[in-house]
């Protein structure tokens, strides 16, 4: 409403526009988005503000009950009813926090209930856990590929690296990589032998525990010229494994017999074989010998029964690790899957 007020005779007139006062009570509710941090943690606080009347215009004010503004979150607008912002906390303590409306046309100025934020100081990170891990020899040099995920806690500070660490099960030796990134590539593992690896991550007070555990064995393939069809093929790869293991190198290896889609050359496999040598003891008796292991080879890859003792006759040591049909035949799976 407007008025024409004239406060002397005869003098000019003044206009007053008087509104009406807001008659709407609004409700305001305060949320964090975590209700313990440590300090210098960034947290995110909202105010949401509810009306009869459509959504509500203004700014929220955030502080303690004693008054004190919230760095970082004084006259924040609403958008869509909502205002947020996001503040650390320097002092290890518990904080009772409120958010003051300011209020519209529509609205009067209400303030919200408390909340309590209680701010610890940093402390290590939560253990991390992993997605997915593979182990691979394409050249007859183990690898380990892994990719970890972010522990659930990064303890109030953030993650600085991860350590991948593998301990070698039948010597104790480890094997371990540190670094920023979350995707790990390990290397050498030893062929055939089991490695209990896990993960930890770090933060700027320590290292924080390590994760679950998971086993893995690296074994090489017997697709020694590393063809693209007729994989493991006893007229290729077991003829040259056996001339491997008769002393032949050079182009001899694989004069006559290399697979048609053959991608690696005599000398690629000598040095392939090299590489996987320990693996190609079949018995476990700790000798690489053409009249045991390479006929047991030969016969696996020729698909002679496993039900019959044809496949190990006279072709092993009894006094190796894997003296019987079952152990051999799974072994040898392991490296023709």
């Amino acid at each position: 409403m407007t008025f024409r007020i004239n406060y002397a005779s005869g003098g000019p007139f003044v206009r007053l526009t008087v509104t009406a006062a807001p008659t709407l009570t609004p409700t305001v509710q305060l949320q964090s988005a975590n209700g313990s941090i440590a300090t210098g943690q960034s947290v995110a606080l909202s105010a949401t503000v509810n009306g009869s009347s459509g959504a509500a215009t203004g700014t929220v004010l955030f502080r303690d009950t004693s008054g004190n503004v919230i760095s970082g979150c004084a006259a924040k607008p609403l958008v869509a009813g909502v205002a947020t912002c996001n503040t650390t906390f320097s002092t290890v303590g518990t904080y009772t926090l409120l958010a003051d409306y300011s209020g519209d046309v529509n609205y009067r100025a209400e303030t919200s209930s408390t909340i309590t934020q209680n701010v610890v100081a940093p402390t290590v990170p939560s253990e991390p856990g992993w997605t997915t891990f593979g182990v691979s020899a394409p050249e007859g040099i183990g690898i380990l590929t892994f990719t970890a995920v972010a522990p659930v806690s990064d303890g109030g500070s953030p993650i600085i690296s991860y350590t991948l660490r593998c301990v070698r099960i039948d010597t104790s030796a480890v094997i371990s990589l540190t670094q920023t990134s979350t995707s790990f590539t390990l290397s050498p593992l030893a062929l055939a032998v089991e490695y209990r690896c896990s993960l930890l991550a770090t933060n700027a007070i320590g290292d924080g525990p390590f994760g679950q555990p998971f086993t893995a064995r690296v074994f090489a393939s017997l697709n020694v010229d590393n063809s693209t069809a007729a994989v493991y093929d006893a007229e290729t790869d077991g003829v040259m494994i056996l001339r491997y293991m008769l002393g032949v190198r050079g182009d001899a290896i694989s004069a006559g017999v290399i697979g048609a889609t053959a991608t690696r050359d005599a000398a690629q496999i000598a040095a392939y074989l090299d590489n996987i040598k320990s693996q190609l003891d079949i018995d476990g008796d700790g000798f690489v010998n053409a009249a045991t292991d390479g006929l047991l080879i030969m016969r696996h890859m020729r698909g002679v029964a496993t039900v019959t003792s044809a496949y190990i006759l006279h072709a092993f040591n009894p006094a190796g690790s894997r003296n019987n049909e079952d152990d051999i035949t799974t072994y040898l799976s392991q490296m023709m899957p």
